[in-house]
């Protein structure tokens, strides 16, 4: 059994670090006051943290209830403790709890009233957990501003980028945002690695209703505002979309995506969602039926919390496969079961010609047409000077039975200039390995 949390870190604004910013956001494994150093081997060597990793490698849930309303744990999983490892694949911070939008089923304005105060973490406190990290030699991935509150609400925002620089000077900065701001005012010449501006909506009356108090002429300046590079460094732009009743019509999906083109963007993100007032057209077992328009409209097809989901285990042994041309390189990351045997992929793949089309087969029989285009950052990183921006792919298909042990998938790549290129996995469910 698995737990994100022995991967991840978070840190809230009154110096506390919470089981993760989900279900167990309310349990404080630990703190770090104003002016205190911070001593990671410490912290992640105490009994909570003990805890966790003693029931997580026992094949138990650490705080049942809690954990059991948690999409973080994976139970089908295997344990990874990459905090004993001395990485962090992401370090989220949560600059300050203040936010002048009321987004519906957000707690930040109960968490006004009931969690321990301060509400604005210093970059004082920031820069020294940093600074404890950095000496006993931990990794960080990704440093994520983030929260219950709106980190560009925070007057000295662009002080603890800098202090990510200074300390982390290769780790990649995130900033997730509503974006109702000035980006000269709020950010200022900093450079941010990845922006991602929460905007569900392409009008300001179905954009109003969950982003209560937001003003999309604001955001879409705001998005306007953002250069692409800062310093020479390159920032990429991110419209995260999620999809509602109020939403997700026709007109408004492409009118979004038209936008995502004036704006020059580099990804609009169409995103499925659980809590209330969730689309009614889209879910985690259609959504890869969304009308797209071009490659920089990406789906997320992976299943949300709250749906039952299996993901199936891969038994070959198999990761990324170079074809015989030479020239392709292929991978299937994910293949989830849903309920009502509704099966979801996702993978990716670079060739040195452009891939045309993808099928998908299952178990020998064609299931499905892949959407290609999806966008991925991490092969892009991987694979410089490739079209790995965009090579991702996401499928998803619908069996009699899907209760079956053994799961073979094939997807068969067309490229442009008529050649094609074939990746093969073996899979099984949990309870059959």
């Amino acid at each position: 059994m698995y737990c994100e949390i022995l991967s991840s870190l978070y840190l809230r604004a009154n110096g506390e670090i919470p089981c993760f910013d989900d279900a167990g956001s309310n349990l404080a494994l630990a703190s770090i006051g104003e002016n205190e150093r911070f001593y990671p081997s410490k912290v992640f060597g105490n009994p909570l943290y003990t805890h966790i990793r003693e029931s997580l490698t026992a094949d138990r849930a650490p705080w049942t209830d809690v954990c059991n309303k948690c999409a973080m744990l994976r139970p089908h999983e295997p344990f990874q403790d990459r905090i004993s490892e001395k990485h962090i694949k992401v370090f989220q911070v949560e600059t300050t709890l203040a936010c002048a939008l009321a987004c519906l089923g957000c707690t930040q304005k109960l968490e006004l009233k009931t969690r321990r105060k301060p509400f604005k973490l210093t970059p004082e406190t920031f820069d020294a957990m940093l600074t404890g990290l950095l000496h006993e030699g931990y990794r960080i991935d990704v440093i994520e501003y983030c929260g219950n509150g709106e980190p560009l609400n925070h007057p000295q925002f662009s002080d603890f980028v800098r202090a990510g620089r200074r300390r982390y000077p290769f780790t990649k900065q995130r900033l997730i945002t509503n974006g109702n701001f000035s980006y000269e005012k709020a950010i200022g010449n900093v450079h941010l690695d990845q922006i991602i501006v929460s905007l569900d909506g392409a009008f300001q009356e179905s954009y109003e209703q969950y982003r209560v108090n937001g003003n999309i002429a604001k955001v879409l300046q705001f998005m306007r505002d953002i250069p692409k590079e800062v310093s020479g460094y390159r920032q990429t732009l991110i419209w995260k979309y999620i999809l509602f009743e109020f939403n997700d019509s026709d007109i408004e999906i492409a009118e979004a995506q038209r936008l995502r083109a004036e704006l020059n963007f580099d990804q609009i993100m169409f995103v499925v969602t659980h809590s209330e007032n969730a689309s009614m057209r889209f879910d985690a077992n259609n959504i890869c039926s969304l009308a797209i328009a071009n490659s920089r409209t990406t789906v997320d097809c992976t299943p949300v919390h709250g749906i039952s989901q299996t993901q199936l285990l891969r038994v070959d042994g198999r990761s990324i496969v170079r074809a015989e041309d030479d020239r392709t390189l292929m991978m299937i990351d994910q293949v989830v079961l849903l309920p009502n045997s509704v099966f979801n992929l996702r993978g990716w793949a670079i060739s040195g010609s452009e891939i045309k089309e993808a099928a998908v087969w299952h178990n020998g029989e064609f299931v499905s047409d892949a959407k290609l285009g999806q966008f991925r950052l991490d092969v892009q990183d991987a694979f410089p000077g490739t079209a790995g921006l965009h090579s991702g792919y996401v499928a998803s298909w619908n069996v009699k039975d899907g209760s079956e042990q053994s799961h073979d998938i094939r997807v068969e790549f067309t490229m442009k200039d008529g050649s094609t290129a074939s990746y093969s996995g073996s899979f099984m469910l949990p309870d059959s390995c």
